[in-house]
């Protein structure tokens, strides 16, 4: 089985809590679209970004550290 990539795991905790890519990413402080980058493991997401999205979504911060399997 494959680990979890991070921008797998923003997903996941991004529908979990219910959020759009638009109110998430106006929290984070990002555009839409850099945000869906993240999420589709295109661009690497900044930690200051990881952790306020991490604030919002109720999500440990951790999580994106931990080997998790699909």
């Amino acid at each position: 089985m494959a680990i979890k990539s991070v921008g797998e795991k923003l997903y996941e905790c991004r529908k979990k809590a219910g959020s759009s890519l638009k109110e998430s990413a106006s929290f984070g402080g990002i555009h839409p679209a850099t945000l869906s980058s993240y999420e589709k493991d295109k661009t690497e997401i900044k930690i200051h970004t990881l952790k306020r999205l991490c604030d919002f979504y109720k999500c440990d911060f951790n999580y994106f550290f931990e080997d998790t399997e699909k």
